[in-house]
């Protein structure tokens, strides 16, 4: 009963917790680690075990030729019906393919992209309905087959692939969060390297008592080699230290644990910080937005009081709202000037400035202009 309650309160935390004993055996893991370390995966309609094989349709979108997708080449991508393909190291590429086919396959990638940062392509092939779109914004890709959508969420890149079972017509894999940790990046499964299960063919969700190796091999995962060694006194502790778990972002903390003076294991304590990094991502943007317009307007106007260094700041942050600004000042002190600089670095850039001398216009009638009639 108090070991059931305690159970509750560790799920219901925030921050992941993982412990294990000097042997490596896991004794706790709570939900937010699961989902961290990509064990937990009941997004969409689970699947079975297996392996690509001969026939099996293969719909990939990789943001990145080459970066963590397990090293792809173009020439995996003879695999499914793609040759000659020529793409440099980081190009972005959807691929729709069957394994085994030498011919047939399709290719699309792109080294430029809209101003909304996207890229699609989609077909009717293989008798089913087959789209992937990026966005580079979001930082999501989406593979669509028929009526059902697969989306990967990243942070730097990603090896998104779905395979279709070419006796059946239904997907028998898709790619979810934790792929690098379960050995199933794209590469490996392209290449017919076993996949786990997801869903409610899953069994790996319980994971207390098996050995962290068993889970999260040594050879890609040096972040829980530096956990099993602290487990064993041979790593020291730290605290809030950033690392990249998954490719997710997160703030962690590793704390030994004794029996007397003896050492019995470490506990791992992960705060998931991808909402703070987009956060800081966006800021860097707006900052970069803000010091190129503050260049813009800047190199038209020079000043040296205080109070025109004000002005010149506001019209800064004027330039990127869509609201009516007005200026107000002397004659002669560049008010139109400094309209024509805000005029150029708005939305609007592209449009006519047309600049109205309102002391020509008869009282009347620029009443009625400015107020209605």
């Amino acid at each position: 009963m108090v070991n059931l309650m305690f159970d509750d309160i560790y799920d219901m935390l925030n921050e992941g917790i993982l412990s294990i004993n000097s042997e490596g055996i896991i004794g706790r893991c709570n939900k937010k680690a699961k989902e961290i370390f990509g064990i937990t995966n009941v997004d969409y309609v689970g699947h079975e075990s297996g392996r690509v094989e001969e026939g099996d349709i293969v719909i990939i979108g990789d943001t990145s030729l080459g970066e963590d997708d397990g090293g792809l080449l173009n020439e995996d991508l003879k695999l499914i019906g793609i040759k000659d393909s020529d793409m440099k190291f980081g190009t972005p590429f959807i691929a729709i393919g069957k394994l085994g086919d030498t011919k047939g396959g399709t290719l699309k990638f792109k080294d430029k992209f809209d101003n909304e940062g996207r890229f699609r392509y989609g077909q009717s092939k293989y008798g089913h309905k087959i789209s992937c779109s990026m966005d580079f914004i979001s930082k999501t890709v989406c593979i669509s087959v028929d009526n059902e959508s697969y989306e990967c969420k990243y942070i730097k890149c990603i090896g998104h692939i779905v395979v279709i079972c070419g006796k059946t017509g239904n997907v028998k894999f898709y790619q979810s969060a934790g792929y690098t940790s379960r050995r199933e990046d794209l590469k490996k499964i392209l290449c017919g390297s076993y996949y786990k299960s997801k869903g409610d063919y899953n069994s790996d969700t319980k994971i207390e008592g098996r050995n962290i190796f068993e889970l999260y091999p040594a050879e890609t995962n040096s972040h829980i080699v530096e956990f099993f060694d602290a487990a064993n006194n041979r790593a020291p502790e730290y605290s809030k230290k950033l690392k990249i778990i998954n490719g997710i972002p997160t703030r962690c903390s590793l704390k030994k644990y004794f029996e007397g003076e003896k050492i019995k294991g470490a506990i791992l304590i992960i705060e998931d910080i991808t909402e703070l990094q987009n956060v800081m991502i966006e800021k860097e943007y707006f900052q970069e937005a803000l010091n190129s317009a503050s260049l813009s307007i800047l190199k038209n106007i020079t000043w040296k009081s205080e109070s025109m260094e004000k002005v010149v700041k506001h019209a800064i942050k004027a330039s990127k709202t869509n609201s009516t600004v007005l200026i107000l000042g002397e004659s002669g002190t560049g008010k139109s000037m400094l309209a024509e600089c805000i005029h150029k670095d708005s939305s609007r850039k592209n449009g006519p400035f047309i600049c109205v001398n309102c002391a020509a216009i008869p009282q009347s009638l620029i009443e009625s202009e400015l107020f209605g009639y």
